[in-house]
């Protein structure tokens, strides 16, 4: 009897430390597969935050040429090769690349570039404007594709712009200095005839002198009986003096 007791109570022992390493088993499983959750988590925003950097690593003058190329189905080689005659300017987001004819403007905006540009056959509203729209990811693979050669192409063009720009300034400061020492030149000769003798005709302040000597011999500009210069004759003679240069 006493046996089956002990057999009996040594079952019950076994199987309730057999239940409790299954519970804490179960326990350990549940906090690893929570783990691994929340760690293919981060994984996949971390993924999804690289994605985006990439999608976003190019800057807007390459989105708006990529979508000129996608618009008229060329590559950037094709460009390179008529590029003597391209026009590439930019107001804000805006860009705008010309061959000597038409223009073509392309606007980017956040997740993509719209197209405008010249439609012979015209749209739906009946004037000759067409418009494409095209979503930054699919023109950053055109980008990463023909980069180099679009960089090339838009820097050769910053160059020209630079030139141009310092070629006006130096045509500007050119100019002006012309005019400056025009105006030197004729104020040196202005002065050198003011240095002649009041006599000489080529004199400007000799025909205001004879005027002055006119007044004085005039008697209607004469006291008398002394024959000195009145106050008439001598309010005019200082009226002609203030506007002599010596």
């Amino acid at each position: 009897m006493k046996k089956a007791i002990l057999l009996s109570t040594l079952l019950l022992a076994s199987l309730s430390l057999t239940a409790c390493g299954r519970t804490s088993n179960n326990s350990q499983q549940a906090k690893t597969n929570s783990s691994l959750k929340a760690e293919n988590s981060s994984l996949k925003a971390e993924s999804s935050n690289q994605a985006s950097q990439k999608q976003t690593k190019y800057n807007d003058s390459e989105y708006a040429f990529a979508a000129y190329l996608k618009l008229q189905n060329q590559s950037a080689s094709d460009i390179q090769e008529n590029d003597s005659n391209m026009t590439w300017q930019q107001q804000g987001n805006r860009y705008t690349i010309g061959f000597g004819g038409h223009t073509t403007s392309m606007t980017v905006n956040k997740d993509d570039v719209t197209v405008t540009y010249d439609d012979v056959e015209g749209d739906h509203m009946g004037n000759g404007n067409g418009h494409r729209t095209y979503s930054k990811s699919e023109l950053a693979k055109l980008i990463k594709e023909q980069k180099q050669t679009i960089d090339d192409i838009l820097s050769a063009q910053r160059q020209d712009q630079d030139s141009q720009q310092n070629q006006s300034s130096q045509t500007g400061t050119q100019a002006s200095k012309a005019n400056t020492t025009s105006s030197s030149s004729s104020q040196s000769s202005d002065d050198a005839r003011y240095d002649l003798p009041l006599s000489d005709p080529r004199n400007p302040d000799g025909a205001k002198q004879a005027q002055m000597m006119s007044i004085a011999g005039d008697p209607q500009y004469r006291n008398t009986p002394d024959g000195s210069v009145n106050a008439q004759g001598q309010s005019l003679m200082s009226s002609i003096r203030g506007t002599m240069h010596n």
